[in-house]
């Protein structure tokens, strides 16, 4: 029987129990580097244009954001199999070239999974909303039909469907990160290749595990919660994630 909600975040709790100083450090550097991203994206959008700003802010999260996460990542991952970790542990991508571009490598085919899945999903969405505009039709040199107009409801619709079915595609590699800083020798493609077999029974479990949560999400909206609130979600994902690759293992035992 796979544990319930309340026994994985009783057990992340204990897992933090006797390092939240690292985890807080940990966590807190994270939070502050996507500060950094984001006031960077901004001063750019408003000394160039959106797109420059929209650029700039995408190579950040996958060249330094998202590689910085895996090295958090790894640092709540000994904690939870090892009991403790140095707070050095969350560098690790950046120690060595080796490093960097293994965690680079995962960061640019996990980010372009996410992009082309909800890219495809919404799809639809976006060609109902140009078929919608006037100056579609005027461009291409004919007149405007008039159920134009009425494309805009449906776009709304399929924008709203889109987004369901990507979400719901997309928790099938909510393992991968884990997966790849648990296993040196995983490359990245292997990495979302085993998240979408481990996760296959898990993506119900683990969705309604982030609605359990909503709460101290909403909590860290006030910003100074975010001190334990954030070490908290890293560790229930690090303590679900366990579970579940524990699970998996012994479904493929019993075979």
């Amino acid at each position: 029987m796979f544990p319930t909600h309340k026994v994985v975040k009783k057990t992340a709790l204990t897992g933090l129990k006797n390092n939240w100083p690292g985890a807080i450090a940990a966590a807190m550097l994270f939070v502050f580097l996507c500060i950094i991203g984001s006031l960077v994206a901004s001063l750019l959008q408003f000394a160039t244009n959106l797109f420059i700003a929209n650029l700039v802010l995408a190579a950040l999260t996958i060249f330094v954001i998202f590689p910085f996460f895996l090295g958090v990542l790894g640092f709540f991952r000994a904690i939870a199999f090892e009991g403790s970790a140095e707070i050095k542990y969350i560098f690790y991508p950046f120690i060595d070239t080796k490093n960097y571009f293994r965690a680079l490598s995962f960061s640019v085919n996990f980010i372009l999974r996410l992009f082309f899945v909800c890219f495809a999903a919404l799809l639809p969405a976006i060609i109902t909303r140009v078929l919608s505009y006037n100056s579609t039709y005027k461009a291409l040199g004919g007149g405007v039909p008039l159920w134009a107009p009425g494309l805009s409801v449906v776009s709304v619709m399929l924008g709203i469907a889109g987004a369901a079915l990507s979400f719901v595609v997309l928790l099938r590699y909510y393992a991968a990160p884990f997966l790849f800083v648990a296993n040196e020798n995983l490359s990245a493609k292997e990495a979302l290749k085993a998240s979408r077999k481990i996760t296959m029974g898990r993506k119900a479990d683990f969705f309604f595990l982030m609605i359990s949560l909503l709460g101290w999400i909403a909590l860290s909206l006030l910003c100074l919660p975010l001190i334990f609130t954030a070490p908290y979600f890293f560790m229930v994902y690090i303590v679900h994630c366990r579970f579940s690759v524990a699970a998996y293992n012994k479904s493929i035992k019993e075979i």
